[in-house]
């Protein structure tokens, strides 16, 4: 399980509906072995641009229990990955992590949370190529703890997080959240071109617990073709 600490947090979790296989190269140090991609994302499979909110720690994986590996960057972010498939992410939000370049500490950087979610979404493609049998279906859910930690609320705001201080402030309504039904994906839609659209659904979810509007231009970073909205990679590889 990941590390859970007495700071803001967010937890992202996806995982197969049907426990029915294994990773295959989850406990091996192998070129192009899941392990090792896990220690150092491929581009647009967990990192999409140099120094961005991403699923890269600089760490070596750690087998544990025997059933899953540990990367860790401090204290800002921790994944584990289980041989059944599930993967873990856990990281901070606060000003270190999701809250950064934020002046009081508390509101979540749009790029930060749209670009981790796009990563770790992508990355989850990989997982599923290492999976002994294919399920058919992915369930992907988060949480956020500590929310209110010290009497003050993070919160969300609409549109481009440089437009602040004139947008809507948006506050978590909780302290601690999980997302009650996780969000399901089919396994097939997991492929390049249909990242950004499995993407958007997380951080619409996330987005519409922070109270936020759908009014369009409240969710950053994204494009509409044939009326179904994805995150926009190309806009964030360009700040």
């Amino acid at each position: 399980m990941v590390t859970i600490i007495n700071k803001r947090m967010i937890i992202l979790i996806a995982y197969p509906q049907e426990k029915i296989g294994e990773l295959k190269s989850l406990f091996t140090n192998e070129e192009g072995s899941i392990k090792r991609k896990l220690e150092n994302p491929p581009l647009n499979a967990g990192k999409i641009r140099y120094m961005g909110w991403d699923l890269e720690t600089l760490d070596q994986g750690k087998i544990l229990e025997g059933q899953f590996v540990r990367v860790q960057n401090g204290n800002r972010k921790t994944i584990d990955l289980y041989k059944n498939g599930t993967l873990f992410f856990s990281g901070l939000a606060d000003k270190d992590f999701l809250a950064h370049a934020s002046d009081d500490g508390l509101r979540i950087n749009s790029i930060a949370l749209i670009e981790l979610v796009y990563n770790f979404m992508s990355f989850y493609q990989e997982v599923i190529n290492d999976l002994t049998i294919k399920p058919s279906t992915i369930l992907v859910g988060f949480s956020f703890l500590n929310m209110h930690l010290n009497s003050e609320k993070s919160y969300l705001v609409e549109g481009w997080s440089n437009d602040f201080p004139s947008l809507i402030k948006h506050e978590a309504s909780l302290n601690d959240y999980s997302l009650e039904k996780p969000i399901d994906f089919k396994v097939a839609d997991f492929k390049a071109e249909k990242i950004g659209e499995i993407a958007y659904k997380v951080v619409e979810n996330i987005y519409l617990w922070f109270g936020v509007p759908l009014d369009s231009g409240n969710i950053p970073y994204i494009k509409i073709e044939n009326s179904v909205k994805s995150i926009d990679i190309e806009k964030i590889k360009n700040i």
